[in-house]
């Protein structure tokens, strides 16, 4: 059976019940993706969709309740079991409770992060309304300035509290703090939610930036970065742990860059992770490298290239020796190429040895090396090493200094095929 994507179903709903035209809908989806804009967002300021007949599609799509704010004036004490400032910055406002449930009007029931905050803020299982964008920042502006006309001019005189001299805040928390809070379910589901939706959109890499008051969450998507909402400021430290801890990395230690790896199984696939992490002056900034085994071309044929092209590859990989190098910007695609020709050049008569840092994909029948330079394993004395282990051919992960270059050109002279990935730093001069 075909796997029903969300834009196929959200698309169907809009089409047969808001009377949205087809090609329209798809121009928009394309020029949301470009401008990194949520789609239902787009939809609307740009008139393609009305804002109520977008309330119906997305609560019929998610199986919500939808809800006209317009005329709903919530009880004070429910008002203040959420901070205003948060009701603010996620344009949401609470409209009952009952018991430990609290029911909550939101515009984006997809910020799975902001349903978080919002719980965690209040202490209530969050059952989230979906309401219009506009009616809920209207309604909030017409509570606060209600809630603002009955102050005290002489009250507010004496309140000498509006301005604070701020100094700086070692923000350490102890081992067993940031461990409880990694493991609380919250962070849990937080992290779980980025990596399903990068093998959704097929996102190449993930990154976690804290800056000063927000934490930016962003992915790379056909090479662009897209901004998506990112965690809570106050549950940074706890998601970057909780990141560190399915990576076996050290979670006390935030002074010095690290890198892990793990493994997860979502959306019927397995894909291995490659972190990296580095300290900077808001927190630890998170890079995550997905490696999707699936995605590999198991052929030069399936990459799709251009007969032109394919057929110079083809002719290049043949060659008994010589050197191959691909280069390109980061996310071009230069390990997948480089790796479905190894595919189409795995044979049982063939030796292919490659030196790799790190190693990417792990493929079966290739004997493949992972650098260490911190015990003098670099790609320099690797290759000195593999010319003696009697290669066909041979796989440079990256050429990184003149004296990989050197060896790796010697090698190519004297009978072997080498294969070199390159990422430029400089434009080439012409």
């Amino acid at each position: 059976m075909a796997k029903e994507t969300y834009s196929g179903k959200m698309s169907d709903i809009l089409i047969r019940d808001a009377g949205v035209d087809s090609a329209a809908l798809e121009a928009a989806e394309k020029k949301a993706a470009t401008q990194g804009e949520r789609l239902e967002k787009y939809l609307v300021e740009h008139g393609v969709v009305d804002a109520d007949a977008m309330v119906l599609a997305l609560a019929k799509y998610l199986g919500l309740a939808p809800l006209n704010i317009a005329h709903l004036t919530p009880h004070p004490h429910i008002l203040e079991l959420v901070p205003r400032e948060l009701m603010k910055k996620q344009t949401v406002m609470p409209v009952a409770r009952v018991g430990k449930m609290i029911s909550v009007a939101v515009a984006d029931p997809f910020d799975l992060p902001g349903l978080d905050e919002l719980a965690s803020a209040t202490g209530l299982e969050v059952v989230p309304l979906v309401a219009s964008e506009q009616a809920i920042s209207d309604a909030l502006g017409k509570l606060f300035t209600e809630t603002t006309q009955g102050l005290d001019m002489e009250e507010l005189m004496r309140d000498d509290s509006d301005v604070q001299i701020l100094e700086d805040q070692d923000d350490e928390q102890s081992l067993d703090e940031m461990l409880e809070t990694a493991e609380g379910a919250p962070v849990i589901r937080m992290v779980n939610m980025m990596l399903v939706e990068a093998l959704r959109t097929g996102a190449s890499d993930i990154h976690i930036e804290p800056m000063e008051k927000t934490v930016r969450l962003r992915y790379r998507i056909d090479g662009k970065l897209i901004e998506r909402p990112g965690p809570p400021k106050n549950l940074q430290n706890a998601v970057i742990s909780r990141i560190k801890i399915m990576s076996d990395l050290d979670i006390a230690e935030r002074r010095i860059p690290q890198d892990g790896r793990f493994n997860i199984k979502a959306l019927a696939k397995e894909v291995d992770l490659r972190i990296s992490i580095l300290p900077t002056v808001h927190g630890e900034k998170v890079v995550m490298r997905t490696l999707d085994k699936s995605s590999l071309s198991p052929s030069l044929a399936a990459l799709g290239l251009d007969p032109y092209s394919e057929e110079c590859m083809q002719h290049a990989i043949t060659q008994p020796h010589g050197i191959l190098l691909v280069t390109g910007p980061t996310g071009s695609g230069k390990t997948t190429t480089l790796y479905s020709c190894l595919q189409e050049l795995n044979q049982p008569d063939v030796n292919i040895i490659t030196c790799e840092d790190p190693v990417e994909y792990q493929l079966e029948g290739i004997n493949q090396v992972q650098m260490h330079t911190e015990v003098g394993l670099t790609f320099a004395s690797a290759l000195r090493s593999i010319l003696r282990q009697d290669p066909d051919i041979v796989l440079v992960g990256e050429i990184r200094d003149g004296e990989t270059a050197e060896i790796a050109i010697k090698a190519a002279l004297t009978g072997h095929l080498v294969s070199a990935r390159c990422t430029p730093t400089v434009r080439p001069v012409r």
